[in-house]
Parts: structure tokens; C-alpha cells; sequence
């Protein structure tokens, strides 16, 4: 709301942050709360292998660290 009203607002959503928040801040927060979301209500009642359990959670953390630095990597992307 702060962000619509007032146009700057500090992200401490990872940490303290020195710039503005960003378009990419609010597209991470909403990726965020979409697959968490999404995986909550299409959870499978029967439980995954051992092995995919694995690779899933694997998966899942390089994307919660792309997400993390999601301002980072779009703003080197349009530098490049």
C-alpha cells in the first residue's frame, strides 16, 4: 500500500535494503506466496519417493535463491 501511496518504500523483506522497492520486489513476493499457495492447495495426499523428494527440494532452493536476488539478476540482465 505504501508502495502505491507514497512511491518509495526501503524492501527488508531479506534483509536491509538501501534501494526502493522495485517492480522485481513485488513480482518475487507475489512468486512467492503463488507457489506456496498453489502447492497448499494441490498438496497429494500420498508421499513422494525418497529420491524425488530430494531433487524436488534441491529444485526448490536454487529457485528460492533466484527469487531472492530477482532484482539483481533483472537489473544485470538489462545491463547486459
Amino acid at each position: 500500500w505504501r508502495y502505491f501511496t507514497h512511491s518509495v518504500v526501503r524492501c527488508s523483506c531479506f534483509g536491509e535494503a538501501a534501494r526502493p522497492v522495485s517492480q522485481y520486489d513485488l513480482l518475487r513476493n507475489m512468486l512467492a506466496v503463488g507457489i506456496n499457495g498453489s502447492y497448499f492447495a494441490l498438496a497429494q495426499e500420498t508421499a513422494l519417493p525418497v529420491a524425488t523428494s530430494l531433487l524436488a527440494a534441491g529444485l526448490a532452493a536454487i529457485v528460492c535463491v533466484a527469487l531472492i536476488s530477482l532484482h539483481d539478476i533483472a537489473t544485470l540482465a538489462k545491463a547486459g
